[in-house]
């Protein structure tokens, strides 16, 4: 599963419920502002390479700075998988972070905001960053609507509106 910000418009957006629970009330809210994030950029860049063209989305692509996060799928090790109970499990990744499995009825997924009380202040600022991006959402959402209408029709104008959302304070 592709960064967000690397969405090229040939695929929706991932059904993050697919492979994440809410482990509770906050993690549940950050899945939810993670899917809004993850529809709102896979419809802008579907928008941008049906109306405006491939060249575009590409253009757009190749200025981004690298991703941090690379994605946000984990390359689990399931050598480290511990059980504890019938329906939670630990599991290490690839890059030693341990992560809370709960059983669903869809099966085995990646608890949210399971480990969120043990750092409270990283807990915080996670949740501020996901509520900016929420306005990126609205602001993706907004510019891809004046895509499909026909009021952006060039990269140049979805640049400017671009900034000019973010200037008003609407993300980017």
């Amino acid at each position: 599963m592709p960064p967000f910000e690397r969405n090229d418009g040939t695929t929706p957006a991932p059904i993050l419920t697919k492979y994440f629970e809410g482990g509770d009330a906050k993690g549940t809210k950050m899945l939810g502002l993670m899917q809004t994030m993850a529809s709102s950029s896979a419809n802008l860049a579907t928008a941008i390479r049906t109306h405006i063209g491939v060249p575009a989305i590409e253009e757009m692509l190749a200025s981004l700075p690298p991703s941090p996060s690379g994605s946000i799928k984990s390359n689990l090790n399931a050598g480290t998988l511990v059980m504890q109970g019938d329906d939670n499990a630990t599991i290490t990744d690839v890059a030693g972070k341990s992560m809370r499995l709960q059983k669903t009825q869809q099966g085995w997924k990646i608890s949210m905001g399971a480990s969120m009380s043990a750092n409270p202040e990283a807990a915080q600022l996670a949740m501020k960053m996901l509520e900016a991006f929420e306005k990126m959402g609205g602001m993706m959402d907004m510019l891809t609507d004046q895509i499909n209408t026909g009021q952006i029709t060039s990269l140049d104008q979805l640049m400017e509106a671009m900034a000019a959302a973010s200037s008003s304070g609407m993300g980017f």
